[in-house]
């Protein structure tokens, strides 16, 4: 039986709080425009990160009536971006449009003319345009989910306190998978990319892919952190079940650590899996309970842990992972978390905030053949603040390059550990766009600790 997690969170009290230095407030929310472009996905996963800065619950902007929309435009017309993503979405049905912060279809929309067109049928995201020639002033247009734009982030205009600390962890390793999560809160379930850990599994799918035009689909299996031990993001455990075709997984060039469902019959694949590089963009199957109920005991299943695991390496009360695969900053946030939630710890972009963590980390950096490793600081929200996205705290300790942080092009809003010794940097920071894909650092807690199994 399949393991579903419990998460209960209990609410001691909600106080009202004023929005936060760079948000805007309109009736009950507040409102942050970005100053770095996303993925819908990206976007997404860096609201909620940034929310987190104030323990608060963020997502992209709920546009649900005709004085937010008024209000969003007079502050999107302040600003030189012509386009921003909103919260709208119909990835699960074509035209049946819903908010990534509730699930709830859109009852309210201000589409632009000829709007929604799905063109080359590709676009399922939305978001506020300004393109007067074509008649779109402020109005919504549906655009392909991977293009990069600034974006908009709500969160409460009150700060919720808990009695326990939300880990719901998203399940998301990369683009796909986010959206997996996503539609599954439309239902209000845990979704997640498929699990085929039977054959019966993988029969009944390859039997739903040959109806399709598509001949590559993500699933839910990922050697990212050890090579070779592929895993499962549902629930961490390794596969023990699989359908590999011809000579795969084969890890070709190095850089192939997630599989999918492949039909390529001149090449043997009737539905075999093959292993992919994880910044591939293909279609992709979602699965999750068929109720809502995590599992028919209700208990908490729990995990003891101690030690890092093979592949981390110690350092004072924390292990720490270095990435072998380049991703965005969101994206390598998301596959810390998913990393970590394989020994049911909750895992994140590395915290560096003593001279000691720098010199360990440094070390092994140097160990590997990568001029570059993302690490978990920001000032998304504020130019020059820069804080940890482990706790929302303001950095105190740092190591920045020569005339670094510099804000290049305005763009630059994430901290790498970067090796460029032709331009002084050994092993110090500098701020990278948050959209380079970059190899990365996880962190997770050493201690021993009884945690509830995310899975």
């Amino acid at each position: 039986m399949k393991t579903q997690v419990v998460i209960l969170l209990f609410v001691l009290s909600a106080v009202l709080a004023r929005c936060p230095a760079d948000w805007d407030h309109y009736n009950d929310k507040c409102f942050f425009l970005s100053r770095d472009n996303e993925t819908f996905a990206g976007a997404l996963k860096l609201c909620e990160v940034i929310g987190a800065q104030y323990g608060r619950v963020a997502s992209l902007a709920t546009v649900d009536d005709a004085g937010t929309q008024s209000h969003l435009e007079g502050l999107v017309t302040k600003t030189s971006s012509l386009e921003y993503y909103i919260g709208a979405t119909d990835i699960v049905h074509e035209g049946t449009w819903v908010w990534v912060s509730n699930g709830q279809t859109a009852t309210y929309t201000n589409w632009g003319p000829f709007q929604p067109n799905n063109r080359g049928g590709a676009e399922n995201c939305a978001g506020i345009t300004y393109d007067i020639p074509n008649g779109f002033v402020g109005h919504w247009t549906d655009k392909p989910c991977t293009k990069e734009l600034p974006y908009i982030c709500e969160m409460p205009g009150y700060r919720k306190y808990f009695a326990k600390t939300d880990i719901r962890g998203n399940l998301a390793y990369c683009f796909e998978n986010k959206l997996c999560e996503v539609i599954g809160a439309q239902y209000g379930r845990v979704a997640s990319l498929a699990t085929v850990d039977d054959a019966g599994t993988q029969s009944h799918l390859e039997g739903l892919v040959t109806k399709t035009s598509s001949l590559e689909y993500y699933i839910g299996a990922t050697d990212i952190v050890h090579e070779g031990t592929w895993v499962w993001v549902s629930n961490g455990q390794t596969a023990t079940y699989t359908n590999w075709g011809p000579f795969q997984p084969n890890n070709r060039g190095g850089a192939e650590n997630c599989a999918g469902i492949t039909y390529d019959i001149p090449n043997g694949f009737v539905g075999h899996w093959t292993d992919k590089p994880c910044t591939k963009e293909l279609p992709y199957i979602c699965e999750m309970p068929p109720s809502d109920k995590c599992n028919a005991s209700g208990e908490k299943p729990v995990v003891a842990f101690a030690r890092c695991p093979a592949d981390w390496d110690h350092y004072n009360d924390r292990c720490f992972f270095l990435s072998r695969d380049n991703e965005t900053f969101a994206d390598a946030l998301s596959l810390c978390e998913v990393i970590g939630k394989q020994y049911g710890r909750v895992a994140t972009l590395a915290t560096v905030d003593d001279a000691g963590t720098q010199k360990h980390l440094a070390n092994l950096v140097s160990h590997t053949s990568s001029l570059g490793f993302y690490i978990g600081a920001n000032d998304l929200v504020h130019e020059g603040t820069w804080v940890w996205v482990s706790s929302g705290h303001a950095i105190t300790y740092n190591n920045w390059g020569p005339t670094q942080p510099n804000n290049r092009d305005g763009a630059e809003h994430c901290a790498v550990i970067t090796y460029a010794p032709q331009d002084g940097f050994v092993y110090h920071w500098t701020d990278e766009p948050c959209t380079n894909q970059l190899t990365y650092i996880c962190e997770m807690p050493f201690d021993n600790v009884n945690a509830p199994v995310v899975g």
